[in-house]
């Protein structure tokens, strides 16, 4: 079983990912954020093995949430970045 977290600003995307990911029986959707700060507090103790994140969200953007998330000195696991892209336009969400 893989161990999904999603983070992005959008209710409406993050409703979208969860939903084709829970859809498949070997994901598991352990917690979501709205915010790259959100994220920095409920990802590790979800212990997930994959964290989709937004690169473009207000305050801390998704790029800024990764490097902190992957710190050594973060006690959670450690994962290698990994690319899903998709494109929205302005206010699209």
């Amino acid at each position: 079983m893989i161990r999904v977290f999603v983070v992005d600003d959008s209710a409406f995307a993050r409703r979208a990912i969860t939903r084709v990911l829970a859809a498949d029986p070997g994901i598991k959707v352990v917690g979501e954020a709205a915010s790259g700060t959100e994220a920095l507090v409920r990802v590790p103790p979800a212990r997930p093995d994959v964290v989709t994140l937004d690169i473009a969200m207000p305050g801390m953007d998704g790029l800024t949430a990764l490097r902190s998330l992957m710190a050594p000195k973060r006690p959670s696991k450690r994962w290698p970045p990994g690319r899903w892209t998709s494109w929205t336009s302005r206010g699209s969400a």
